[in-house]
């Protein structure tokens, strides 16, 4: 499968996904560019079913929204619950250590 680039996707999305990517910028297991591959693989298999034009549908582009809004949220959430966790276990630590 090719790969989707950036510049491709609608002006709306790469707002989103600039704005909102959970990636943090020190180091973690993916970088940027895998989660953002692994976003295009997933939605692209999911939305894309017709290949007889080099455009997309309407029901196609508002199924590559969709998995990208909830891609993206759900997303977010687990790097906020991480950090909940992160930060309980930080204080039963602390709480343990004295």
């Amino acid at each position: 499968m090719r790969p989707v680039r950036r510049a491709s996707l609608p002006p709306k999305l790469k707002t989103l996904l600039r704005s909102t990517c959970p990636c943090p910028k020190r180091t973690s297991p993916l970088t940027r560019p895998q989660i953002f591959g692994n976003l295009i693989d997933n939605c692209f298999s999911s939305c894309i079913n017709d290949f007889t034009s080099k455009s997309l549908t309407s029901a196609e582009s508002g199924c590559l929204s969709r998995c990208v809004l909830k891609t993206m949220a759900t997303n977010t959430r687990l790097g906020e619950r991480f950090a909940e966790n992160t930060a309980l276990m930080n204080n039963q630590m602390q709480q343990q250590g004295r």
